[in-house]
């Protein structure tokens, strides 16, 4: 009987090895899937706090994109004055030039004779600057006073 008592305790030991073993494994399996549910979570949090960042991101650099788009300010060619001057005939005289990045280039003078402003006209257009008449008087000491825009 005692063999038989001997393998009763070893079959009885390798049982409980078993269930001591069983239950590591089981309460392993339970801890890791706790865990990977735990960081599962903790991903999509970290997503969506991602997600969130980069769509401000993005409106952030659209901002910044149209402001960088707004049109500059034009500058303002002087060119033109020189042109003018050298089509300028002899006795015409200027009494204002104006040019703006408003408006277009605009000229108040005078001159004792109106053909004059017909060649100063031609001329301008010769050296690459388009005027128009804007208005043409003449006054009791027979000078002629003009206004002058540049036309498109």
């Amino acid at each position: 009987m005692a063999k038989i008592s001997l393998i009763l305790k070893k079959q009885n030991y390798f049982k409980n090895s078993m269930l001591i073993t069983s239950s590591v494994l089981f309460i392993f399996i339970v801890v890791s899937i706790y865990w990977i549910n735990a960081l599962n979570k903790e991903y999509k949090h970290q997503l969506n706090e991602f997600e969130k960042l980069n769509q401000s991101y993005d409106e952030y650099l659209r901002i910044q994109s149209a402001a960088m788009k707004q049109p500059e300010d034009k500058s303002l060619n002087l060119d033109v004055f020189d042109r003018i001057m050298i089509a300028r005939p002899q006795n015409l005289f200027f009494d204002r030039m104006k040019l703006s990045k408003n408006s277009s280039l605009q000229i108040e003078g005078i001159t004792l004779k109106p053909l004059e402003i017909d060649e100063f006209i031609h001329e301008a257009a010769l050296q690459g600057v388009k005027l128009q008449i804007n208005q043409v008087q003449k006054d009791n000491d027979q000078q002629v006073h003009f206004e002058i825009r540049q036309g498109s």
